[in-house]
């Protein structure tokens, strides 16, 4: 499958459990933005079900929330399929990304030649709540500013 538009941007989360969903949350504020450069799809959706967001276009971004050992809250983080393995949590949407180019390729299924994640640190994955922590909300109009700056530029690159 080819799609007319070589990019596209994924946001993804899960916005029952709070500052998870961040990832949902800056791209929906960013659609309009970016749409011009990328197509732009936000989802709840894991593992798998994630080649058919991917599959067909020639670079991807996708924007999810990460924990790390030496972040702190709201730090956006750049990185690509490699850097996974040594990360302890990376939102359990992105479980298996590397794994997943690497199956398309031997189905042959047509997968991003590059495709970069942009992690935003939060504090509690595991917070069960369908809004932003208090701190998080406040810092979510920077955190559209920071993505849409790396996304425009990875996306122009």
């Amino acid at each position: 499958m080819s799609n007319p538009q070589p990019n596209v941007v994924l946001g993804l989360g899960n916005t029952m459990h709070g500052d998870d969903g961040i990832g949902i949350y800056v791209i929906e504020r960013l659609q309009a933005d970016i749409l011009p450069f990328a197509d732009v799809y936000v989802t709840e959706e894991m593992g798998l079900s994630l080649l058919d967001f991917l599959s067909g276009y020639e670079r991807a971004v996708i924007v999810d929330s990460v924990k790390t050992e030496k972040g702190y809250e709201g730090q956006v983080h750049r990185f690509s399929l490699r850097d996974f393995a040594a990360l302890p949590y990376c939102g359990c949407h992105q479980v298996g990304l590397p794994e997943m180019a690497l199956l398309a390729k031997e189905m042959g299924i047509p997968f991003p030649q590059t495709v970069h994640i942009l992690g935003i640190e939060i504090e509690d994955p595991y917070r069960v709540a369908n809004t932003l922590s208090p701190s998080l909300r406040r810092k979510l109009p920077d955190l559209v500013h920071q993505v849409r700056w790396h996304i425009l530029k990875l996306l122009q690159s």
